[in-house]
C-alpha cells in the first residue's frame, strides 16, 4: 500500500482561500491512501501563547480568547455557506479551554502551556475536518494525542515510540478504506493522557512519526517557500533553492536552526528511507526540494540564523581545570531539564554553553549548577551559522559586531553576536 503523508504548515491554512487551495491540493492526490498533518491556523499559536502568558501573569487573558474565536469564525465564514454549526463548535472548543484555566490549582507551567497551544491545531483541524468532508467527503478526524504517546516533558516531549507505533498501525483499516484521515500536528500525551508538545513548530516531526509508524512512501511538507533555501529569503536578498538534499545535510542544517523543517524530522525518516518534499503550496506542480539518503557531493553556501540564544559559562569555584567529571555534572542537568545545546565550548578552566533563550531553562540550569561553579551569562544573542562556507560567503559577514564566540570547522563556521540584526 503506497502510503502518502501530507503536513499543512500554519500559514498553508491562513485563511479561507488559503484552506481552499489546501483542499485543492488534496483533491489531486487521492489515488493513494493520504493521511494529512495540520498545523496551527496562521499565526494562532503565537496567540495562544500570549493567552498563556497573561494567565501566568495574572493578567486578564480572556480578551485574548476572544481574538482566537474572533479568527477563527472569520474562517469558518470564509469557507462555509452556512457556519453556525461549525461557529457553535469552536465556541464549544474554547469554552473548554476557558473552564480548564478558570479551574486550574497548581499544575506546572510547562503542563499548562502544552494544554493551552494545543486548541490551535485542535480548533484548525475541526474546521478543516467539516470543510473536506463537505467539498469531498469520507474524512476523518483522528486525535493525535492518541497515537503519539511521550514522556511527561510536556514541551519538547520525548516519544514512546514503540506505544507510539503500535497506536498509529491502527490507522491503517482507515486508510485501506479511501478514507482522507486527518489529524494535529505538534501535540501528543503522556501516559496519564495529559496534553503534550513535541517542541515549537513540531507539526514537521508529528507528520515524520506517522510516516514512519506506516511505513510510508513519502512525506511532504507543503510551505510558503519554493523549497530549501540557501538562506532565509527574509535574511538575504536573493537565495537559492537546492533541489535535492541528503539526510545527513538537512539534518545539520535543522540542528543549526533552519527553520524550513523541524530539527527531529529528518531522523525517523532517515531511518525508513522515506523520501521527504518540501514543495510550494501556492505552485503545487513544482518539484520543490527532495530530501533522500544520496544527495550531490558539493553544496552552496548556505546561511542560517537563530535568535533568542543565551550563553551560559561554568567556570572552577576553585579555579581548577575543567575535566571530564565537571562537563559530565553539567550535561546531566542539562539532560535532566531537557534542554538542546546549540553550541560548546571550553577552556582550561571554563566550559561555555548556547542554548534557545525559553520558559525558565536559564534560570533552572543555573540554580542547579550553581554550587560547584561560578556562572556568567548572556541574553538576547544571536546564532550565526554558514555551512560549506567559502571566502565569498566569509566576506559577507564582516559587518557583524559584539562577537562573544566563534568556532569554524572544515566546512561550518558558528558567530555568536549580539547585534539584533545581521543581513547578507
Amino acid at each position: 500500500m503506497m502510503i502518502k503523508v501530507f503536513k499543512f504548515g500554519g500559514a498553508s491554512v491562513k485563511d479561507a482561500e488559503a484552506i481552499r487551495n489546501m483542499s485543492a491540493i488534496i483533491a489531486r492526490h487521492l489515488d493513494s491512501p493520504l493521511l494529512v498533518v495540520v498545523s496551527a491556523m496562521g499565526k494562532s499559536t503565537n496567540m495562544l501563547e500570549s493567552v498563556f502568558r497573561d494567565f501566568r501573569d495574572q493578567k486578564d487573558w480572556e480578551p485574548g480568547l476572544l481574538e482566537i474565536k474572533n479568527y477563527h469564525t472569520n474562517i469558518a465564514a470564509g469557507i462555509f455557506e452556512t457556519s453556525d454549526e461549525i461557529v457553535g463548535e469552536i465556541e464549544n472548543t474554547l469554552q473548554h479551554l476557558k473552564d480548564y484555566l478558570h479551574n486550574l490549582n497548581s499544575e506546572p507551567e510547562k503542563q499548562v502551556y502544552s494544554e493551552v497551544v494545543a486548541y490551535g491545531e485542535r480548533l484548525s483541524t475541526q474546521i478543516i475536518a467539516s470543510f473536506l468532508n463537505q467539498n469531498m467527503g469520507n474524512t476523518q478526524l483522528l486525535d493525535a494525542r492518541d497515537y503519539i504517546k511521550t514522556d511527561s516533558s510536556f514541551v519538547d516531549a520525548r516519544v514512546n515510540w514503540p506505544e507510539t507505533c503500535q497506536k498509529i498501525h491502527s490507522i491503517l483499516p482507515s486508510l485501506q478504506s479511501g478514507s482522507i484521515v486527518l489529524t494535529q500536528g505538534f501535540i501528543g500525551s503522556n501516559q496519564a493522557d495529559q496534553t503534550t508538545t513535541l517542541g515549537r513548530e513540531g507539526s514537521d516531526f508529528s507528520a515524520a512519526i506517522f510516516a514512519k509508524c506506516l511505513k510510508a512512501n513519502s512525506m511532504t511538507v507543503w510551505k510558503d517557500v519554493p523549497g530549501i533555501l540557501t538562506a532565509d529569503p527574509r535574511l538575504a536578498k536573493s537565495p537559492v533553492k537546492i533541489p535535492v538534499l541528503s539526510y545527513k545535510e538537512a539534518s545539520e542544517m535543522t540542528f543549526y536552526g533552519a527553520k524550513v523543517i523541524h530539527p527531529k524530522t529528518i531522523r525517523p525518516l532517515a531511518e525508513s528511507k522515506i523520501k521527504l518534499y518540501v514543495k510550494p503550496f501556492n505552485s503545487p506542480d513544482d518539484e520543490g526540494t527532495v530530501i533522500c539518503e544520496d544527495g550531490p557531493d558539493k553544496y552552496p553556501p548556505i546561511f542560517i540564523q537563530k535568535k533568542n540564544q543565551t550563553l551560559i559559562s561554568f567556570i572552577d569555584e576553585e579555579l581548577g581545570f575543567i575535566d571530564e567529571e565537571k562537563i559530565g555534572r553539567i550535561f546531566h542537568a542539562v539532560h535532566e531539564l531537557n534542554i538542546k545545546v546549540n553550541l560548546m565550548e571550553n577552556s582550561a578552566v571554563s566550559f561555555s554553553i548556547c542554548i534557545d533563550t525559553q520558559f525558565d531553562h536559564v534560570e533552572k540550569l543555573i540554580a542547579k549548577l550553581r554550587g560547584p561553579f561560578k556562572i556568567a551569562y548572556n541574553s538576547n544573542l544571536e546564532l550565526f551559522t554558514i555551512k560549506n562556507y567559502d571566502q565569498q560567503a566569509l566576506t559577507k559577514i564582516n559587518d557583524l559586531k559584539n562577537i562573544l564566540l566563534e568556532q569554524k570547522s572544515r566546512n561550518t563556521i558558528h558567530i555568536l553576536h549580539a547585534s539584533n540584526k545581521a543581513t547578507l
